[in-house]
């Protein structure tokens, strides 16, 4: 048998797989059980390239699809045995039914990814909101992470079919409010791309960006937004020997209001050397050796590269071992470790080779 012979025939069994989880989930509920069933039946027949969506990690997008279509079966206003069916791929496929069966208003293709999106605690919050928006609700009347205005609705509601939805709200946010194209696009290379939380304070930040955009270079965009969600709002999570504990972000109440770019530069630049954690107590510190982190009597827990060299966070360690504890961190174009850290267990993570010794 070829091997597009055995890669067909393996995608069937993880969609047979996946399928046979979804009727077991859906076991409890008969009505739902029922529509997806019938959605199953009708893809079949008429749109089958649904069914051959990616698998990954166990997830089936087409099925995934399927089984929240029919958990929203409250909301649908047309029979799925009207539906046309498509010859196209499974996300056009996918937005076709959707808007077959639960739309009464047009609706953009993009937003039909709510119904393959993984199930995390937001996502049936978008199907929400194009169930809602299906129906005739202005987007920007919804219940949104962020305050969207008119402008802002125009652009989002134009957004092309492969964004995600949440990168759609940003993009129509940052363009909204005046951002040129390159701002726009180095937000989007962050987290924040898809990160919609604290809008009211972020949106703080994009005007300052804005206003000062021919005041920086915008390959500082990034590195800035990082600086500012390490000080404000990432919480850092320490393994000690008493188990795992959790520090408050180190600035809670940082604004930006008032501050200058050179002001933000130098404070990220002092965040770099510091990693921002030096008002908990602890500190990154560099080794000597310009590539490697620095070794003590203490565990390292966390590693982290920064203008190609490698820092290193400790915390109180006890160990029985006579040889001094170490984790190191080099770029991945070393091969060996420096001599003094005999290797002892190895991961690689972030282009960083990672040994470690006790």
């Amino acid at each position: 048998m070829s091997w597009p012979e055995l890669s067909v025939r393996y995608h069937k069994q993880q969609t047979d797989n996946t399928i046979r989880r979804a009727y077991a989930r859906l076991a409890t509920n008969a009505p739902v059980a029922a529509k997806f069933d019938e959605l199953l039946y009708h893809v079949r027949k008429r749109a089958s390239r649904i069914l051959e969506a990616p698998v990954s990690n166990g997830q089936h997008p087409g099925v995934e699809a399927l089984v929240n279509l029919a958990r929203f079966g409250v909301s649908q206003i047309r029979p799925a045995a009207e539906w046309p069916g498509t010859t196209s791929s499974w996300r056009p496929a996918v937005a076709s039914l959707a808007h077959h069966i639960v739309c009464k208003y047009e609706v953009p293709a993009f937003l039909a990814s709510a119904w393959h999106a993984p199930g995390d605690a937001g996502a049936d919050r978008k199907r929400g909101w194009f169930v809602a928006h299906a129906g005739g609700a202005s987007f920007r009347s919804l219940n949104l992470p962020v305050v969207m205005t008119r402008r802002m609705e125009r652009i989002f509601l134009a957004s092309r079919d492969h964004l995600a939805i949440e990168t759609a709200i940003r993009r129509a946010e940052l363009l909204a409010l005046g951002a040129p194209a390159e701002v726009a696009e180095a937000v989007l290379s962050t987290r924040l791309a898809t990160d919609l939380s604290n809008g009211e304070f972020w949106r703080t930040v994009w005007i300052f960006l804005i206003a000062n955009a021919t005041a920086m270079d915008t390959a500082q965009i990034g590195p800035m937004i990082d600086f500012i969600q390490a000080i404000r709002h990432d919480r850092v999570a320490l393994e000690t020997s008493d188990g795992m504990v959790e520090l408050e972000p180190p600035q809670p109440a940082f604004s930006i209001k008032g501050r200058t770019v050179p002001s933000m530069l130098r404070l990220m630049g002092d965040w770099h050397k510091s990693l921002g954690l030096a008002i908990t107590g602890l500190a990154w510190t560099l080794h000597a050796y310009s590539q490697c982190s620095w070794r003590s009597r203490v565990r390292t827990i966390r590693i982290r590269r920064d203008a190609g060299r490698c820092w290193s966070l400790p915390t109180a360690h006890n160990c029985a071992s006579k040889a001094p504890p170490c984790i190191i961190a080099w770029p991945a174009t070393r091969t060996a470790a420096p001599v003094g850290c005999p290797e002892f267990g190895r991961s690689d993570s972030g282009g960083a080779k990672r040994f470690t010794t006790c």
